[in-house]
């Protein structure tokens, strides 16, 4: 989160206007905890992540009430061109498509 705040913050975007959720240790527990705080809010929101876990991440926050519209970062995509990358950005996206098989069954999807 941190991280992210830093890039948008590189990119122009005021720190007032920027909130960071910490506490959570999945996606499942960000959507939640940012719903709680954008609660009552009117928008308009923006989801920022990785282009390769936006699938699960925006539909897990939408699941969780939070109407955001997506702004993947080009990670894997940046990445596969570089060989000595490819290799870790597979197994990214590996694990990812286990995440997203999980968070189905789950019914966090």
């Amino acid at each position: 989160a941190p991280l992210m705040r830093d890039l948008m913050v590189n990119q122009a975007i005021p720190p007032a206007i920027i909130t960071v959720e910490d506490a959570a240790i999945s996606t499942h527990e960000n959507a939640l905890f940012v719903g709680r705080i954008l609660a009552g809010g009117d928008g308009p929101y923006v989801l920022l992540t990785s282009d390769y876990h936006m699938g699960r991440a925006l539909s897990t926050f939408r699941r969780a009430g939070v109407a955001a519209s997506p702004l993947p970062f080009p990670d894997a995509n940046k990445r596969l061109n570089d060989i000595t990358q490819r290799w870790n950005v597979f197994l990214g996206l590996a694990a990812e498509t286990t995440k997203v098989a999980y968070y189905k069954i789950r019914g966090w999807t």
